[in-house]
């Protein structure tokens, strides 16, 4: 491809096509990465109920798909989605389906890239600042990270700012299907709907015609993101279960939420290093789900990975200082993303940056006009021929950093697949040797999705225990001493792998 396809016939950049350049890598590094990827964590739960639904044609209610999960009351959009791209596939052959259901996420998450660019460009009416924007979330590593393990929130994301940009358009009718959706996706989409609002109040303005198109809109609302809540609230007494349960209660106690709901959580300052290093690309922003990742010159690397987030996070910050336009519609669409954080911490004791990826496209935004602002800056102080050569740093130092990420995400990956890929041994064990309808004793997500058998921690239930106390990738997963003696009490061995560490016991 020649230097002048990006041109524009005036003999600048053309960014519109710069952008597409940007987008297609985007999503082809977003669709590499789940090829080589291993579900983990609540994705693997997610695949596990789109599995479901796709075999048995209905969306579970109390089938046991992990431990703490034992109800199914989490918005089913992306599980119906998903679970259809199974079925679909599954015609060809079991492997196929389990392959393309894990290209649900990367296809939402890269189709929010072009919308990402129309957004900015609608609002700044800047393709170059456009072009800043979606270059920005392309390589942002929480956004290629949820987007290519099969979180729901990159699925989301992608309603949420699609209703926003045709609201901004005024696509009253469409937009509004959009953020139902959004909402029938997950819960805290309800929290960007006012956000959605407020474009329609920068497209028409205050009158009558706004206040009309904001009735049809939440009627459009109701209809497309209602029935769930509804189903909630009948079923478990909640709208939002387990969410909210100390202030509304359900007809169901949530395993955990019920034991530990503070506010003093909210004064943990480590909660905000851990959304922090999420943010940049460490699992669950926890340094220590890299333990078993053995990387020469660490000392070094270490150091230079967290100089990068922080010259790639600086134009976000002069994005949040600079005046525009539009400045209170980002700044509010950032700030209703963030209310659900608290709520998480309080219930949990912790925070996932991936909540916050419903706000992505304002921080896109408003980085752009950072990254701007930096570079006029340089242009004021410092002479032409100096001026273009500290820019062309700047432009490399901001590519340098996004390609560091790009293959630290690889990297992570490739190293996590392969961590699983030991334990295959394992799993194909049980899934040949137990029967289907099999109660497999397990705490956490991921065992249930890679042996195809419901799990559970009540073993009063369980037929087969899964025990392997150093199974570092789900550490939750660890047998406490005493409920280790109930299991030799009740159980036996019928399974030992001595290279992994894996006993499978069963019923005496």
């Amino acid at each position: 491809m020649r230097i002048a396809f990006f041109r524009s016939p005036s003999g600048g950049a053309d960014y519109a096509r710069l952008a597409v350049a940007v987008i297609i890598i985007g999503a082809a590094l977003r669709f590499f990465l789940a090829a080589i990827s291993h579900p983990a964590g609540d994705s693997c739960w997610h695949l596990s109920v789109a599995r479901f639904i796709a075999g048995n044609g209905r969306i579970p209610f109390t089938e046991p798909f992990g431990d703490g999960r034992e109800v199914f009351w989490a918005p089913p959009i992306f599980h119906v989605v998903a679970a259809a791209v199974y079925r679909f596939f599954g015609l060809f052959s079991a492997s196929a389906a389990e392959f393309a259901v894990k290209l649900v996420s990367p296809l939402f998450g890269s189709l929010t890239l072009p919308i990402v660019f129309l957004t900015a460009r609608k609002l700044l009416g800047s393709g170059r600042l456009a072009f800043y924007a979606v270059f920005f979330v392309a390589f942002l590593p929480i956004h290629v990270y949820a987007s290519a393990i099969s979180f729901v929130d990159a699925f989301v994301a992608f309603f949420v700012a699609a209703a926003i940009y045709l609201a901004l358009c005024g696509r009253v009718l469409s937009g509004a299907a959009m953020a139902g959706l959004a909402v029938s996706s997950k819960q805290n989409a309800l929290f960007v709907l006012p956000v959605f609002f407020l474009a329609l109040f920068s497209r028409y303005g205050g009158g009558f015609t706004f206040v009309k198109k904001s009735f049809i809109a939440a009627v459009a609302i109701a209809i497309t993101g209602l029935p769930w809540l509804i189903r909630n609230l009948v079923l478990l007494g909640n709208p939002f279960w387990p969410f909210l349960y100390k202030l509304i209660g359900g007809k169901i106690v949530p395993t955990v939420m019920e034991t530990q709901f503070s506010a003093g959580f909210l004064l943990n300052p480590a909660h905000i290093l851990q959304f922090y290093l999420e943010f940049f690309g460490v699992p669950l922003g926890n340094l220590a789900a890299l333990s078993f990742v053995k990387l020469p010159f660490v000392q070094l690397l270490l150091p230079l990975w967290l100089l990068a987030t922080a010259v790639f996070a600086l134009p976000l910050i002069f994005g949040l200082l600079c005046r525009g336009r539009h400045r209170l519609l980002l700044l509010a669409w950032i700030l209703v993303s963030l209310a659900p954080l608290p709520l998480y911490v309080m219930s949990f004791n912790s925070v996932y940056a991936r909540f916050f990826l419903t706000a992505i496209p304002a921080a896109a935004i408003l980085w752009a006009v950072g990254l701007d602002a930096v570079l006029a800056r340089i242009g004021r102080l410092v002479r032409p021929l100096a001026r273009l050569r500290l820019s062309a740093v700047v432009v490399a130092v901001v590519v340098l950093c996004a390609f560091a990420f790009s293959a630290v995400e690889v990297a992570k990956a490739s190293v996590a697949a392969g961590r699983w890929g030991a334990y295959e041994d394992d799993f194909a064990w049980v899934r040949e040797n137990t029967p289907e309808g099999a109660l497999v004793g397990y705490r956490g997500q991921c065992l249930g999705y890679n042996i195809h058998r419901f799990t559970n921690y009540a073993l009063g239930r369980a037929d087969y225990v899964w025990v392997n106390q150093d199974f570092r990738l789900e550490p939750v997963s660890i047998v406490e001493p005493e409920m280790l003696q109930k299991v030799d009490a009740d159980f036996v061995p019928v399974y030992m792998n001595n290279a992994t560490g894996t006993i499978v016991y069963g019923r005496k």
